[in-house]
């Protein structure tokens, strides 16, 4: 069987997929890349700051992001073939979902 050592979570830098990211990659020690259409909190992410409120996460972030951990807007920059893939739904915005799901999946 393979080891996990790298995973892309699309909708990533949101409340479910940046925190499940810093957690595989400062705990579980992936390799993580983060896929989002917010350029604003990719930004954020990749110089070690977080885009919102998640107690304890702040440390965890600045002490992966640009090493185990990044974020990016492009989907061609991401690992060709991960070993594995997480699709975070949006919590609070439906039509940044969809979005997601239309520009990265193809519906």
């Amino acid at each position: 069987m393979k080891t996990l050592q790298r995973i892309t979570i699309v909708g990533g830098c949101g409340h479910v997929g940046l925190p499940l990211g810093i957690v595989l990659a400062s705990k579980a020690g992936l390799q993580v890349d983060l896929l989002d259409i917010d350029s604003a909190k990719v930004d954020l992410v990749n110089s070690g700051v977080m885009p919102f409120m998640e107690r304890g996460a702040d440390e965890l972030l600045r002490e992966v992001a640009g090493k185990s951990l990044r974020a990016t807007l492009d989907p061609y920059e991401l690992t060709v073939f991960p070993d594995g893939r997480a699709i975070i739904k949006g919590t609070t915005d439906p039509g940044i979902a969809r979005s997601l799901y239309a520009r990265y999946i193809g519906a």
